[in-house]
């Protein structure tokens, strides 16, 4: 089963959508309220057989599954095509979309699952799990929950809560009451200016190259922060960075925990061996 790109493009204040697909057995839509009916329905495979122009960004009222690939395109005008997502409603993505211009995807209090590619999300009080691919805009997370075991290329996290067990590159700003979690798998690359305004946890891998980190918040490091180059975290009014234990990062904790007790008992033995052996001279 083969599909084809699904082009969104915006010529003037419209978008219009065409696709040359293969043939397959999915829902045929040949009109606007066909497309979103259809979206709304949830169907998995959704054929366009005819140019289609959209009036409005789609939005999101049920759970849908994209499994082919779909590209939201900016033209003249600053005119914006995005895909809603509602409070309740789950988008998996499999596939990929797109985005040229902004962030293609509005999570409003929905649940976005990505083991494709996205070009950007919007996550506002939503759910965002993603073990694929965010790249174009990354993440803008306002009061939501990202948990990240893929790539992420940027994040900017608005009193949100964002775990990483994967990877997040790019320019990482941390707002106050924001909180990052970065997993003894995790890694963090800055590649660009960057601050922290909030809570950032690390029991991974922080990697500044050759940035300035801006740190007036709190970070909370059990990990390893690498500075290269010309790159540091600066810490200005408020700031400040203090070590942790790594218990909450995972099976190293166990490890680390076997290592200090296997140390003591071989200094107290010893110790012990020593005492006997002096009495035994005595």
């Amino acid at each position: 089963m083969f599909v084809s790109l699904l082009f969104v493009s915006i010529l003037l204040p419209v978008i219009s959508i065409t696709a040359n697909a293969q043939w397959f057995d999915g829902t045929e839509v040949t009109t606007e309220f066909e497309l979103k009916d259809a979206l709304n329905r949830g169907e998995t495979y959704i054929k366009i057989v005819e140019d289609i122009t959209i009036t409005n960004s789609l939005t999101i009222n049920s759970d849908v599954t994209l499994s082919l690939s779909l590209i939201i395109w900016n033209g003249r005008n600053s005119v914006y095509s995005h895909l809603i997502i509602n409070s309740g409603v789950t988008l998996t993505v499999k596939g990929s979309i797109e985005c040229f211009g902004t962030n293609g995807i509005i999570n409003n209090g929905g649940t976005v699952t990505n083991s494709g590619t996205i070009d950007g999300i919007s996550n506002n009080g939503g759910t965002v799990t993603n073990s694929g691919t965010i790249n174009g805009g990354g993440i803008s997370n306002n009061g939501g929950t990202v948990t990240n075991s893929g790539t992420i290329d940027g994040i900017s996290n608005n009193g949100g809560t964002v775990t990483n067990s994967g990877t997040i590159n790019g320019c990482i700003n941390n707002n106050s009451e924001g909180e990052i979690i970065n997993k003894k798998d995790g890694t963090i690359r800055i590649d660009d200016t960057s601050y922290n305004h909030g809570t950032i946890t690390n029991y991974g891998t922080i990697n500044n190259y050759r940035y300035t980190f801006t740190n007036s918040g709190t970070i909370k490091d059990g990990g390893t922060i690498i500075y290269s180059n010309t790159g540091i975290i600066k810490n200005v009014e408020g700031g400040k960075i203090t070590k942790v234990s790594n218990i909450g990062g995972g099976s190293f904790s166990f490890v680390w925990l076997v290592g200090v007790v296997g140390v003591v008992l071989g200094v107290v033995g010893v110790v012990v061996f020593l005492l006997l052996r002096k009495r035994k001279l005595v």
